[in-house]
């Protein structure tokens, strides 16, 4: 995973000189090396300088170090724990299924579909996205057709750079199980795009908007609607 989505949230959460001198200071950061200083970037911009440092070797275990700061106030961020690691460095491979949900999207759109892929994961609720899901060589088409019915419900993100390449196969494919009883789809909007954006059957269904990039609230109101069908199919709805 590229740091893109790590930078977001450090800067959404970070996002004024105090705040940033605060967390840097208390893992151990000799800010003086740091240069230049905070009030010539806007916030991304200076953490995408500090993690860049940091993998340069300006400090020691420099990304554990700023980790364990950030968690001592945010502990369940699972974004926070990639921290520890470059983007250099192979992501670790997950455990396959089963899902919960699969997650439909283009490519252009991944950070803010990541993000709330990780919402998910936080929640307990484990996605199929096929960033993390496929492997090197793998047929895409094959690896989409076989993860599709095993699932209950599809999450299909619309974002400012339309449907993309793998999502026209997908939504077919799970239409066909919405009108078999045997699949639930959620629209998701993203920011830069309407509902116009989704296909025209798709409209027709409540869509879930989001408003900035990292949305949370949109990222809340989607676990819930996933959480409640999850206990529906369980037989544990109240």
């Amino acid at each position: 995973m590229s740091d893109d989505l790590l930078i977001k949230e450090l800067s959404h959460l970070y996002a004024t000189p105090d705040k940033v001198r605060n967390v840097l200071e208390d893992a151990g950061f000799n800010l003086a090396n740091i240069r230049p200083p905070f009030g010539e970037h806007t916030s991304a911009e200076y953490w995408r300088y500090i993690l860049s440092e940091l993998d340069r070797g300006i400090m020691e275990n420099g990304r554990e170090s700023l980790r364990a700061s950030v968690r001592k106030i945010y502990p369940h961020n699972r974004l926070f724990k990639t921290l520890a690691q470059p983007v250099a460095t192979p992501k670790t491979p997950r455990p396959g299924g089963p899902y919960d949900i699969f997650i439909s999207y283009n490519s252009a759109d991944k950070v803010a579909v990541h993000y709330l892929a990780h919402e998910l994961e936080a929640a307990g609720i484990k996605s199929w996205l096929d960033q993390w899901e496929m492997q090197g060589g793998a047929r895409i088409l094959n690896e989409i057709e076989r993860a599709i019915p095993t699932v209950k419900a599809m999450v299909v993100c619309i974002g400012p750079h339309g449907v993309g390449p793998w999502q026209d196969h997908e939504i077919a494919a799970a239409v066909g199980l919405l009108a078999a009883g045997k699949m639930n789809i959620i629209p998701v909007v993203l920011q830069g795009a309407t509902i116009k954006g989704l296909p025209l059957f798709l409209q027709q269904l409540v869509a879930i908007q989001c408003t900035t990039e990292c949305d949370r609230e949109a990222a809340a109101k989607l676990v819930r609607v996933i959480t409640n069908l999850k206990n529906a199919h369980n037989g544990t709805a109240r």
